[in-house]
């Protein structure tokens, strides 16, 4: 399969298959169950607004977020497809880091008119708790279940790419969510940082996350 490729419409893998990682308490060295590593996605019809700050979805939903950190108005499709427990990792990624690793997969689709640098994942994390961004690294060829894709130079609109980020969190602690928490304006109201976009299993604000 080609780095980039034409999207056509949400997979029903996708929609049906969503997941975390397993329970905290189990063994960290043991991977939690398979959840999609991929999506396909469809181009947004008309004038599509970017998604609004702490807009929360579920794994496989797509938010419109912009394409880069330091170009905020060219946007850009996102989709969190799942996060699952990595199980053991290698020294190359873990150590000196510690904890639990997690796999974060993701499908960014380019909304360009016409060829433009890729967009790419650097707002995007796993989190604990759907606020605050988790130590998020690239993976290597250590960790063949989890691949950071490299991006094609240049895409255009319908144009997608599928990638796996690898979280670490502290022993105990879990992440059960991606977000996209980019500081890319001065403008309050599309302030991604304070208020993160967020994927979840279900939807729904986490536990420790929602209003009290």
């Amino acid at each position: 399969m080609s780095a980039a490729r034409t999207a056509y419409g949400v997979g029903a893998a996708a929609a049906l298959l969503v997941g975390t990682a397993g329970c905290a308490t189990d063994n960290p060295d043991t991977p939690g169950p398979s959840v999609p590593t991929s999506a396909s996605l469809t181009v947004p019809a008309g004038n599509a607004a970017k998604t609004a700050p702490g807009t929360v979805l579920s794994f496989g939903s797509t938010a419109l977020l912009p394409a880069s950190t330091f170009h905020p108005d060219r946007l850009a499709a996102y989709t969190v497809t799942g996060v699952r427990r990595a199980g053991k990792l290698p020294d190359s990624i873990a150590k000196g880091k510690g904890g639990t690793g997690y796999f974060v997969y993701l499908t960014v689709l380019s909304l360009d008119a016409q060829p433009m640098p890729a967009p790419d994942v650097l707002g995007v994390a796993g989190s604990v708790d759907g606020k605050q961004a988790a130590l998020t690294v690239r993976s290597n060829s250590e960790t063949p279940e989890c691949v950071t894709h490299t991006p094609p130079k240049l895409m255009k609109r319908g144009e997608s790419y599928s990638t796996c980020l690898v979280g670490l969190v502290g022993s105990g602690q879990e992440i059960r969510s991606g977000i996209y928490w980019a500081n890319t304006t001065t403008n309050p109201e599309l302030d991604y940082q304070a208020k993160p976009v967020v994927w979840t299993a279900d939807g729904k604000p986490l536990p420790s996350a929602a209003p009290k």
